[in-house]
């Protein structure tokens, strides 16, 4: 039997199978033993969690937050988070940056390095983002909203990694003196109170996380209210009523009065509508524009009984109806709307 030959590009491949299958034990037995195995098949080490549970103390600094809309349910954020812990227990570094803002749709975060304090290790971030809010409006022009940061680890769970917020560390911290700038300045809003608090956050597969969160409650300015939609749509009212002034036989007249009236109510709240972003729910303020309608459609009403009973020669009960009528239209809207006023807060 003659012995066989190998060509050169059969010996190159046969050396290089031989040389893989004798590298890979050693490439394998060279991983941490926490790695994951389809991580390391592509070259990627997941990071391990640490053995002990870490315990780190969350301060957040808000030096300006702006640019409150709404429609599109974001603010501006502008401040710097500092994370505290005893030398030897916290992040290595090695580790993933400890937090993510988790209501962030954008975020700028740059780290300034770990300094040792008081015998405490402070790492500090300065952070630039457009937070996501929970807008609720139904109270609307009365309502409050609520402006947070949420901080929470992107991998550790709750039994690795652990947030204490600053009010919990030190109970008698002032957070809206000591932690918010003197120059945040919010437009029509008016800042009703600071906080800050940790949370269990539980996910799917019942991972659960420790998660960090500053509050700022604002509440809505009233006045560019009272100037941009009330004072209006109280003007449309009295001008339908005004048509109870106007002789019982001039229909004519009234009725020009009153449907202009109702016209323009409408397209007062068409364009408050295109201000705000769209509810499965009436705001309060619909409220108003729908007792305006109301009410200028009871002025409509008694204005034509009142002219047939003129022509038909009942000029007692045409005063009658004019004088209740416009008595309750006017009751209709006025009365709500100052009982929406009295107890706005």
């Amino acid at each position: 039997m003659r012995p066989l030959r190998l060509s050169a590009l059969a010996r190159v491949a046969l050396g290089l199978a031989l040389a893989w299958s004798v590298g890979q034990p050693a490439f394998a037995a060279g991983l941490p033993a926490a790695a994951s195995p389809t991580l390391a098949a592509h070259g990627l080490l997941a990071t391990p969690p640490p053995t002990r549970p870490v315990t780190v103390h969350v301060r957040l600094w808000a030096y300006d937050i702006g640019r409150v809309d709404l429609k599109e349910g974001t603010c501006a954020f502008d401040g710097s988070v500092e994370l505290l812990w005893p030398p030897g227990t916290g992040p290595r570094a090695s580790d993933p940056r400890p937090f993510e803002i988790m209501n962030a749709v954008e975020a700028h975060i740059e780290d300034y390095g770990a300094v040792l304090q008081a015998g405490k290790l402070t790492q500090s971030f300065r952070v630039h983002a457009t937070l996501r809010l929970d807008v609720d409006l139904q109270r609307y022009p009365f309502d409050t909203q609520r402006l947070t940061v949420q901080l929470e680890h992107p991998l550790w769970t709750l039994e690795h990694f652990r947030m204490v917020a600053d009010s919990q560390a030190d109970p008698k911290v002032n957070l809206r003196r000591d932690r918010l700038g003197h120059d945040v300045r919010l437009r029509d809003w008016n800042l009703v109170g600071v906080r800050d608090g940790t949370s269990e956050v539980i996910y799917a597969a019942e991972e659960h996380f420790s998660r960090y969160q500053f509050a700022v409650d604002v509440r809505r300015s009233i006045l560019p209210f009272l100037v941009g939609d009330l004072v209006p749509i109280a003007l449309m009212v009295l001008l339908g009523l005004g048509a109870t002034f106007l002789p019982g036989k001039a229909l004519d007249a009234k009725l020009l009065l009153t449907v202009l009236a109702l016209l323009v109510a409408v397209e007062l709240q068409v364009g408050g509508a295109e201000r705000m972003p769209r509810t499965g729910y009436l705001l309060l303020s619909d409220w108003m524009y729908v007792l305006s309608y109301l009410s200028i459609s009871l002025t409509v009403a008694h204005a034509i009984i009142e002219h047939r009973l003129t022509l038909a020669d009942r000029l007692q009960a045409a005063r009658r109806v004019r004088w209740w009528g416009f008595a309750v239209a006017a009751a209709v809207f006025f009365v709500p709307v100052a009982l929406m006023m009295a107890t706005r807060a």
